[in-house]
């Protein structure tokens, strides 16, 4: 089990997922940062000798802030943490622009460290969900050093592993090929060594099917559940 922080006290970024909508205050203040830090203290006093979690996931898609001072950030949360935890997994949240910033583990003295992408081929401004794009990702491109092969690359030359904390090779493309593109993504990932944790695996609907790939793997059946939508309050700093 991995513990990750999908939501920091301010928000790390601007959409609802980081807690709060439109917030994205933890990078601008000080005492967010110093309370992640103190909770994330708490949670490694608490599980360090637990065998049941093996790391910990710093932030989830911190991308209110530039890749730059991500790193700085993320570095200093990871210096302070592993004084609390000297052994499990850190896990260092990629930018969506990448990991770059970081540099390799030797630079800031990181042990049992591993890095995270979400990789969304076909969604969000990858192209559109098509085989050639699903293709070209898994196949490293035209030019055969891209998609897969870069990661590849990269990941040799910072010689640690990595966790593709998000994909969804079903979306938007079909019940066939959608299960056939499943199929050869997890199989890629486990021929690279890449942790794999898909987002998401259920979604319920009022409509409930697949139609052309929802985003869980598993949901209801079509005629559907009669499910109602219910608010959610969120307690905003």
């Amino acid at each position: 089990m991995i513990l990750d922080l999908h939501g920091a006290v301010g928000s790390q970024g601007w959409p609802d997922h980081s807690g709060c909508a439109d917030k994205n205050l933890y990078w601008s203040t000080p005492e967010y940062q110093e309370r992640t830090t103190w909770l994330w203290q708490q949670i490694a006093e608490r599980y360090k000798y637990n065998g049941t979690v093996a790391g910990y996931g710093l932030l989830n898609e911190p991308w209110g802030t530039d890749a730059a001072n991500l790193a700085s950030v993320m570095l200093d949360l990871y210096a302070e943490l592993r004084e609390a935890d000297e052994n499990k997994i850190i896990i260092l949240p990629g930018h969506h622009s990448g990991i770059d910033e970081y540099g390799h583990p030797d630079s800031f003295n990181g042990t049992n460290v591993a890095y995270e992408m979400h990789f969304y081929p076909g969604i969000f401004g990858w192209g559109d969900p098509t085989y050639e794009t699903h293709r070209d990702w898994l196949t490293c491109g035209e030019a055969g050093n891209e998609g897969i092969c870069q990661w590849q690359a990269k990941m040799a030359n910072l010689e640690s592993p990595l966790l593709v904390g998000e994909f969804q090779p079903w979306a938007s493309t079909g019940y066939e090929f959608g299960g056939e593109n499943t199929r050869a993504t997890y199989d890629k990932f486990g021929a690279l060594n890449w942790a794999a944790t898909n987002w998401s695996y259920k979604v319920l609907t009022g409509g409930g099917g697949q139609g052309n790939g929802t985003w869980g793997m598993v949901t209801n059946k079509k005629s559907g559940l009669g499910l109602v939508a219910k608010a959610s309050t969120w307690a905003c700093p």
